[in-house]
């Protein structure tokens, strides 16, 4: 084998190297893509649970208390962290003033904004 031939065969021309680089950065980019992506969607599912939490909670209060059948229309609003929680009470038989009420709680917020909300519907029995 010649000289020539064998030094020809050694190591990566420029060319190469640039290729293999520029395969590499779209590949990071790539990545870094699908990183801030799985961060935005981790801040929704965060902000979703935490709203369905504070509706949750808002709705507890609501059927842990006693039955009325006087109750009906808009709940009070309530304000916290961000969230405001809206409601409302109907009976289930506008007829049977017993026959039990519907409690509607939406925990709404502001993302980037976006109005976003959460609705939780219960049925409260006359017991």
């Amino acid at each position: 084998m010649r000289r020539d031939q064998k030094r020809a065969e050694e190591g990566f021309t420029l060319l190469e190297v640039i290729i293999a680089i520029s395969i590499l950065s779209v590949g990071l980019l790539a990545v870094a893509s699908m990183q801030a992506a799985a961060i935005r969607g981790n801040h929704n599912a965060y902000q979703y649970t935490e709203g369905t939490t504070w509706a949750q909670d808002r709705l507890e209060q609501f059927l842990s208390q006693p039955y009325d059948t006087g109750d009906e229309g808009a709940l009070p609003t309530v304000a916290q962290e961000g969230y405001t929680m809206t409601g409302s009470v109907a009976r289930l038989d506008s007829n049977d003033a017993n026959a039990g009420q519907i409690i509607t709680v939406t925990a709404s917020w502001r993302d980037r904004g976006v109005n976003k909300s959460v609705t939780l519907t219960s049925v409260k029995a006359n017991l």
